[in-house]
Order: structure tokens, then sequence, then C-alpha cells
């Protein structure tokens, strides 16, 4: 009974008050939107079992319960307290009927909740109480205690379906050093920046938290111990391709990381946290830039990330022999308008017995190894020898594409290094044109096309690779000066059979040649995607459908 009667009192109060406030002008006036999307999200709240306060449908205010929430519809149901259906409302006019003060909202004491104004003022509070509790000022993750209890919902998970996930702790190394050289202020900015990286390529699902001042935590869901390492290494070949650039100092940051597994068998929150850290912490006293995997046997097994076996096989390959230049055809499809074909030049590794090896697992350990740079040297020495030395054969192929790793893009020596080439082998700059990943690791885009300016001021062309593949294509589509545009394979791939990836490709055409550059569609397999690129208007079509990748020297031969 007194749930009821200070229910209709304030039920009363409230229409008295939206009666006042009938009678001055303002009130007419639209709620600001902010208030209005605030009340479409409390009804996206309310679950089955809340009960809400009806003024509109009879004299007295009707108390009912919501019985049912048809999600693909939007449609609440509600009985009384007997269970017997009464009303069946949309969202919309359950937000109308709140935001109007005919209905209100009771919480679990079955009391109602305060009017609009006191409700708007309070949640907006509410969730910036929220946020400030649960996330870090600086970077905005989520905070230890909040990724904890993600932790401790993926153990309840483990225990109850037997799922596996994965748990990190990422430590940057000797981050003292920056706060040293470059002052808190770009410690923060390094920390800012390292986010971002680490953000790439993570599942929706997956947590990221800041743990600690140079410390992030790593949940990654449905993750098995391989695939939560794959996912880490990528994160850290990712940081060795990047450069901290503040005032005058440029910093490569590292990182150790320790890694553990999350399942049934698995104890308490604290035990998966303590697991991760020891395995940092060994990590750590290893030298750092390193992983280490935490097993419950304690048979702690490290990943060491600098595997000098790996670094001397990549510096014999290029000192001594074992790479070699392959090609593939880049097809005009209209050769009226551009007779001649490209070529893309791909680096090839093959073993003392020279048999061609996957080239794969090659390029990671380099990339982790920081030797891109002297690979990518190795391919522009040789691509410029070669086409010099075959100039006569060469003549029916308008260029060649060279690719940059982003540690090259980085180098401030590359600039020197291309001309210096340039100079000595002769070779035309017409016929060279250097290929860019988006996903290349670009620290500074100013520099990046500044840079690719100045390449194309002596003559060389741009082709930007893999287009589409990242958040970033159009900011560097806008911001850097290439002539070609290399649609990423992902769309390519089930063109023929996909309207939204044709309409991916056509929207993509169109921007570029409204930017007067050319478009190459990637991994074209077959006449059917050809004939659906030649209907959307690409200039050029590259992959296995057009021809595979061979030798430079059979190309040469023939």
């Amino acid at each position: 009974l007194h749930e009821q009667n200070l229910a209709q009192v304030t039920a009363e109060s409230l229409r008295e008050h939206g009666e006042s406030k009938q009678s001055v002008p303002e009130a007419r006036v639209i709620l600001e939107q902010e208030e209005a999307d605030e009340w479409v999200r409390r009804v996206q709240r309310i679950s089955e079992g809340d009960w809400v306060l009806f003024e509109a449908f009879s004299e007295e205010p009707l108390r009912l319960k919501v019985a049912w929430i048809a999600v693909r519809t939007s449609k609440y149901i509600f009985v009384n307290a007997l269970g017997k259906k009464e009303r069946m409302l949309s969202a919309d006019e359950l937000v109308a009927l709140l935001r109007g003060g005919s209905a209100i909202l009771l919480d679990d004491a079955g009391e109602p909740a305060m009017d609009r104004a006191q409700f708007t003022m309070l949640q907006r509070l509410h969730r910036q109480l929220l946020h400030l509790a649960s996330h870090d000022p600086l970077t905005g993750l989520i905070n230890r205690g909040e990724l904890e209890r993600h932790v401790e919902r993926m153990l309840t998970d483990a225990k109850v379906d037997g799922s596996k996930h994965a748990l990190c702790l990422l430590d940057i190394d000797q981050f003292q050093v920056v706060n040293t050289t470059c002052g808190y202020e770009g410690g923060d900015a390094l920390l800012k920046e390292v986010v971002s990286l680490l953000e790439q390529n993570l599942a929706d699902t997956d947590v990221l938290a800041r743990v600690g001042p140079d410390q992030f935590g790593l949940l990654l869901v449905n993750r098995s111990i391989d695939d939560a390492l794959q996912v880490v290494e990528d994160q850290l070949a990712r940081l060795e391709d990047y450069r901290f650039t503040w005032s005058e100092e440029r910093i490569s940051p590292t990182m150790s990381v320790g890694l553990t597994g999350i399942s049934a068998q698995t104890g308490t929150v604290s035990e998966a946290l303590q697991a991760a850290e020891s395995s940092c912490d060994v990590a750590k006293q290893m030298g750092g830039d390193r992983i280490q995997i935490y097993y419950s046997q304690h048979a702690g097994v490290s990943r060491r990330r600098q595997d000098m076996r790996w670094a001397a096989r990549i510096d014999r390959a290029v000192d001594e022999g074992g790479l070699f230049l392959r090609c593939q055809k880049i097809a005009p499809v209209d050769e009226q308008s551009h007779p001649r074909p490209h070529y893309e030049l791909l680096l090839g590794l093959s073993d003392p017995l020279g048999k061609q090896e996957d080239l794969q697992a090659f390029i990671k350990a380099a990339e982790h190894h920081k030797r891109m740079i002297e690979l990518d040297r190795w391919v522009i020495h040789n691509a410029f020898e070669r086409i010099t030395a075959h100039e006569r054969e060469l003549v029916g192929i308008e260029s060649f594409a060279i690719n940059l790793s982003g540690a090259s893009l980085n180098d401030d020596r590359l600039f020197n290094y291309i001309c210096e080439q340039l100079k000595t082998t002769g070779v035309p700059t017409d016929r060279i044109c250097f290929e860019i990943t988006e996903t290349a690791g670009i620290t500074n885009m100013s520099d990046a096309a500044d840079f690719i300016e100045t390449i194309k001021s002596i003559g060389c062309r741009f082709a930007l690779d893999d287009f589409g593949n990242g958040m970033s294509s159009y900011g560097y589509l806008k911001n850097l000066a290439v002539d070609y545009l290399k649609i990423d394979g992902h769309f390519i791939e089930g063109v023929a059979g996909s309207e939204n990836d044709q309409a991916v490709v056509k929207s993509i055409c169109e921007i570029a040649h409204f930017m007067d550059k050319a478009v190459v569609a990637e991994c074209v397999q077959d006449e059917a995607a050809y004939a659906v690129l030649k209907d959307i208007g690409v200039d050029y079509v590259q992959g296995y459908g057009v021809e595979p990748p061979q030798r430079l020297d059979a190309l040469l031969e023939s």
C-alpha cells in the first residue's frame, strides 16, 4: 500500500509539474538531443521483469511489468500483477511516454524514479563517475580493476562451457629512459601512440587495459595460446617498425610480454594475473623485447624475440646469396589506353640446394630482427642493376614496382640511398614505381608525404598497396600523392559473386579516378572476376588468374 500511495503521489506531483511547465513558453521547445538520446538508451536498458508506472491508460496509475521484449521488432509486452497482458508498446512509444511524464520507471524497490531533469542530470553524473572509476584518464583504456572483472567473467565462462582464453601483460622496456629524455609530457605522448598500435586488429571481444605506469593488460577472448601468441607477435612487429619522435629525439620502444592461458583449470583471477606478471618479469630479466609463455606446470617456455640463428641466416642470405628476384604481371584492362603492362618485383628465397623456400617466416623474422632495411636495399640495388642491364629486353614493360617496408620509410637515409643507386646504375627513373602499404607503420605522415613528393620530383612513381585493409585508407589517400591505388585482395577474391564487394570496389574506383589515380585490382583469380572488374572500371589487374609470379630470370629469357 505504501508503494502504491508513494507511486500515486509521485505521479500526481509529476503531472502537476508538467501542467505548470505547459504555461511556460520555453516548455514547448523540443528537448535537447542529448536528453532524447539518453531516454532511448534508458529504454534499451529495460529488462524483462522491470516495472513501469503508466498514467496514460486509465484514470488511476497502472503498475505493469515487462513480461517479454521482442528484440527484432523492438516491442515491449506488459502484464499486470496477475500476469495478464495489458499493453504492447514499441520502443519509440515507450520513449515518448517516459519523456512526456506519462510513464515512470520504477526501481528495484518498486518506487518511482525521479523527474526527467533530475534523472538526466544524475545519469550524466553517474556515467562520468563510472567512467572515472573504471578508466585510465590518459589513454582512455579501462583500468586494472575493470580488467579483473572481465577476467573473472571469462574464468566463469571457462568453467561452465570449457572455453579457452588468454591473458597478456605487456611492459614497455626502459620506459624511465623516455621520461628522462623527453620529460613526462613526452612519456605520456608515447603511451598514447603505443596504445594506438596495440589496438590495431583486435577483435571486438578483446579487452585492452592500462594496469600500471608503463604496463598494459590484454585479455584475448576465445583464443588459444597459439592464437594469442600470433596476436602479440603481430603487435610487437608493428612496434618494431614504429619510431617515437619527440623534439629532436627518436626512440624505438620495445616491450616484454608475459602470456598465460585461461581455462577451466585456472584458479582465481589473482592467480591468472600473477602468472602473466611473473612471466613478464622473466621476459624482462632475460633482456626484454620478448614473449614469455607461462604454463601451470611452471615449465616456462620463452620464445626469445632475438633468436641469433635467424638473424645470422638473414645476414648470410643478404651477403652471401640465397635471395633472388621474382615478378608478377600487372596487366592493363584497356590495352588501347595503357598498351604496356607493369610488373611488381617480389623477393624470393632459396636454400643451399636451390630449392625455393617459404618467404613468410623469413620476412617475419627480418621484421622482428630489424633487417627489413637491408632487404629493401638488396631489392632496390639488384632491381636497378637488372633493369639497366636488360633495358632492351624489357622495353615492352611500362615500369617495375618495388615494395618499401615501414622500416625503410621511417629511415632518414632512404632517399639518399635511392638517389645513389639511380646514379650508379643509370636506370631510367620513369621505369621505377615504389609501393607502400597502408599498414606499413608510417610514424610521421608529413615526412612520408614529403618523401613521396621528392621521389616523384625525380621521375619515379608511387603506388598505395592493400588499399581498404585498415581504418586509415582514405587518410593515406588524401595525404599521400600516389599515382596508383591497389585495392586489397579481400575485396577482389569474391567480387564476382558479392554485390557488397562490387559496391566497395566501384566506390574506390570513382574516388581514385576523381583524384586522377589509376586503380589496380589485386588477387584476380579467374575470368569471372576479371569481367566484373572490367565493367566496374579498374585500370589494371594482377593475380594468379592473370599470371602467377615467376623468377625475373624467366621473364628475361622469354
